[in-house]
């Protein structure tokens, strides 16, 4: 799949999760809906651009967003910032595949769909955020939800996967590099032995490592 038809799939995804996922709370966790209007968009748009970040809401347009949020803060939404940021993973996914992070189930949905993936696993932290959102999207067969904690989770070692993705963190943020690293480094052994048979990655890890870097060296 090209870059536009990808982001079409995951886009119409999106909007099938805002039509299936009821407004709910379990804990600090929730589900709501909101509807972002010309005016929404206008004031998001000029927020972002007085923080340095006018490329994160660029195409943010108006209409119906499903918001996954912890005590008020958003974890995950179906905006075009999420969509963009997660194309590459839909395109790789192939064969085993295993994804640390639920979140509103974005990726899970396009990523099972697709002929050339045989398995989804899927590693969640939060019970609740599995509640929240599992019973509710048409997942396959494919798709097995495991509620832990990614960072000690450890697969069957004969159970190799041909693409790995963590997807963990709700913003870009220098702390998180160190933890991405670690992640990668620990679940290399748990793939495919040729380097020209799989992929693995974390959730905008060069967007972090950029960050790194300008922290460290100045630009």
């Amino acid at each position: 799949m090209d870059y536009g038809e990808t982001y079409s799939i995951i886009k119409k995804a999106g909007k099938k999760i805002v039509t299936q996922l009821p407004d709910a709370k379990i804990g600090d966790w929730k589900i709501s809906h909101r509807i972002a209007t010309e005016e929404d968009v206008k004031t998001q748009k000029l927020k972002a651009a007085m923080n340095g970040m006018y490329g994160e809401y660029a195409v943010f347009e108006p209409g119906n967003y499903v918001i996954l949020s912890l005590n008020g803060y958003t974890i995950m939404s179906n905006t075009d910032m999420e969509i963009r940021t997660n194309i590459e993973v839909v395109q790789k996914a192939k064969g085993n595949v295993l994804i640390g992070g639920l979140g509103i189930g974005l990726i899970v949905l396009p990523i099972m769909n697709k002929k050339e993936v045989k398995k989804v696993t899927v590693i969640e932290k939060s019970k609740e955020v599995i509640e929240l959102v599992k019973l509710h999207l048409p997942f396959n067969d494919k798709v097995n939800i495991i509620n832990g904690d990614i960072n000690e989770w450890c697969p069957d070692n004969n159970n190799k996967f041909d693409v790995v993705y963590f997807d963990i963190w709700e913003d870009v943020c220098t702390d998180n590099y160190e933890e991405m690293k670690t992640l990668m480094k620990k679940f290399r052994k748990y793939m495919l032995k040729k380097k020209e048979d799989r992929w693995i990655d974390c959730w905008r890890r060069e967007d972090t490592k950029r960050l790194v870097y300008e922290d460290r060296f100045g630009y």
